[in-house]
């Protein structure tokens, strides 16, 4: 497992590319919450200091999800999914 540091706007601003990715691949994405809640798995830890927050990420399962959430599976609705889901 390999770890990385984000500060909480570096986190923000991923899911805002992953969002944006999904925008333009399918032309349309989950709601905010739903993006960011699934990846509630690969935060191991939050510090909170006095200059901002920092995340403790698992960087292998982030990618795990990140590919999951990036997929037509996760972006369009289950009537409208093309692989029968």
């Amino acid at each position: 497992m390999k770890v990385v540091y984000w500060t909480k706007q570096q986190f923000n601003n991923r899911m805002k590319t992953i969002e944006t990715k999904n925008l333009k691949k399918h032309r349309r994405s989950r709601a905010w919450f739903s993006l960011i809640s699934n990846f509630n798995e690969c935060i191991l830890c939050i510090h909170v200091e006095d200059s901002g927050n920092i995340m403790e990420i698992d960087e292998d399962k982030y990618k795990e999800i990140r590919a999951f959430v990036m997929s037509e599976e996760f972006c369009l609705p289950k009537e409208q999914n093309t692989n029968g889901g």
